[in-house]
């Protein structure tokens, strides 16, 4: 083997030959414009000055809030005592039951709560602001729903179920859903239909458990009012399932957001146990004492009311942060799923059969497939992204070193089977240690990705081009013997131009090293053995 700088024909030795050609400069291997405007630091019009906190662009200004919550509140029972009045005649009875009925104040303190939450939407901007917007609508949506329950009771009429006003209430469950998907940050929208489909399982799975628990009596005993059966059902199962979102956005929540969240999460927790205790009692027709339905639904608000207050304190960025799931959000959804196997093997073939059982099932069944088919897919995803970031060179986007070495054992066995001829093409930088002592790392970074992408157009396509490492590059050759000495012909003709970094014209040269391997070889030569030759032939070029 040897190396010389001549453009002559290489020498053959031993069925391999090696050829290396170095360049440089004149005057070094390095020349810079003389005439680049040197760089300017900019300083910051807002330097050593402190600005007011701001919550999505705007200055949070707490008296508007609260003169916002108290005129709501005043205004809404201003207008619910007139319609007790015209409702009730004006008489002592009526005023009493007004201002006695727990719905009285239930509805007063949902148009407060939502007074409070249009302010926080206010505040917000984007996403945000829509997830605020859509608590807004729940809580106006349960004031509606207590108000009707109101007039029936001002009126002394026996408030029917369901009625308008379970319509009402229903939105609330929903909005808060919305709310909770609207404010979970760091999630892929993969994960945000994961997190969908995981509410989906749990509300099927609950609404399996529910039906068996006590509603499938109901149902043989009225058989003829589904309706009455299909709202008792909707209840528990949106409850659930919002619970259940609330608590695996919580699990994986950042530290500025688990205030709110919890608040969330609590408030859900709150009214799905006052809902379950009323759907019990008014699909059982049990007369017992709502206090405590009332209590729990009241308890919802406040915290729902707090939560939009606590939302204001930190303005949430929609930034992906790399998380590992939780153990909650791992096994959490399939423990409803197993509960409702178990009830499924427990009910007799007649009752599995039934609409209400069959209807939930095919929606777990169905829900479960697509989640676990969405997990595959993205599991994949992940470990192919994975793979080919782990063989490539992440400054300068080529191949690695391992990925190369892989190249070139793959390409010398297709060579022993099939006698296809290949080249090892490697070089280095002259001089590269002038740029990154003279300009700066950042400069020399810069340069090394112009460098590959120049060595990447000037050799063929299927050919691989890896960064071995510093300002050592290398080119996987494939075809004939005049091919791999055409290519290194190429990618030097590809330094005669400068490069243009930070508005300078750099002036580079390669030392190159080739390793051609055609005819017969040795059997133990190894893809290390070939990059150790032609690093031989470029050292030996530098010299």
């Amino acid at each position: 083997m040897f190396a010389r700088r001549s453009r002559s024909s290489p020498a053959r030795v031993s069925g391999w030959r090696s050829w290396s050609r170095g360049c440089r400069s004149p005057g070094g291997a390095l020349a810079a414009n003389p005439h680049s405007a040197p760089p300017r630091r900019l300083k910051s019009p807002c330097q050593g000055q402190q600005l007011p906190a701001t919550i999505g662009g705007r200055v949070a200004r707490l008296s508007t809030t609260s003169k916002v919550a108290a005129a709501a509140g005043l205004a809404s029972l201003a207008v619910l005592a007139g319609l007790g009045l015209l409702t009730g005649g004006g008489s002592p009875a009526s005023i009493r039951t007004f201002f006695t009925d727990s719905d009285t104040y239930m509805v007063a303190v949902a148009v407060v709560a939502s007074g409070v939450a249009a302010v926080s939407a206010r505040m917000a901007r984007g996403r945000m602001r829509a997830a605020w917007v859509s608590l807004v609508v729940g809580l106006l949506g349960f004031a509606v729903g207590s108000a009707i329950w109101l007039g029936y009771v001002l009126t002394r009429r026996i408030p029917p179920y369901p009625s308008v006003a379970d319509a009402a209430y229903l939105v609330l469950p929903i909005a808060v859903g919305t709310t909770l998907v609207l404010l979970a940050t760091g999630l892929s929208r993969s994960s945000r239909t994961r997190l969908i489909l995981d509410g989906l399982m749990v509300a099927a799975s609950f609404a399996i458990v529910v039906w068996a628990g006590f509603l499938d009596e109901v149902w043989r005993a009225a058989a003829q009012d589904e309706f009455k059966i299909a709202v008792s059902m909707t209840y528990p199962v949106l409850d659930a399932a919002v619970l259940t979102i609330a608590i695996l956005i919580l699990a994986r929540a950042q530290s500025g957001q688990r205030l709110t969240l919890a608040l969330l999460a609590a408030a859900v927790a709150s009214i799905a146990v006052a809902d379950g205790y009323f759907v019990y009692l008014a699909a059982t027709n049990k007369q017992e004492s709502n206090d405590w339905v009332d209590l729990g639904w009241l308890a919802g608000l406040l915290l729902l009311m707090a939560a939009a207050v606590a939302g204001r304190r930190y303005p949430y960025r929609e930034v992906l942060v790399p998380q590992s799931s939780s153990a909650a959000s791992v096994w959490l959804p399939f423990v409803p799923v197993a509960a409702a196997f178990s009830v499924g093997l427990l009910e007799s073939p007649e009752d599995v059969r039934t609409v209400p059982i069959m209807v939930p099932s095919v929606v777990l069944v169905v829900a479960f497939l697509i989640r676990q088919l969405l997990l595959v897919t993205e599991n994949r995803r992940l470990l192919d992204a994975a793979a080919a970031e782990a063989l490539r060179d992440p400054l300068t986007g080529v191949a690695n070193r391992i990925a190369f070495r892989d190249q070139v054992a793959d390409a010398l066995a297709c060579h022993r089977r099939d006698d296809v001829p290949m080249g090892v093409l490697v070089m280095d930088l002259d001089d590269f240690k002038l740029v990154n002592d003279t300009l700066g790392h950042p400069v020399g970074d810069e340069l090394l990705g112009r460098v590959a992408e120049r060595i990447r157009r000037a050799a063929p396509a299927g050919d691989v081009v890896a960064r071995l490492g510093g300002d050592e590059f290398a080119v996987l050759v494939r075809g004939a013997d005049d091919q791999s000495q055409a290519v290194a012909n190429a990618v030097l003709a590809a330094f005669e131009r400068p490069f243009l970094v930070e508005n300078q014209d750099l002036l580079i040269r390669p030392s190159v090293g080739l390793v051609v391997v055609a005819g017969a070889d040795d059997a133990e030569l190894t893809a290390e053995d070939l990059l150790k030759r032609a690093d031989m032939a470029m050292y030996s070029a530098k010299r």
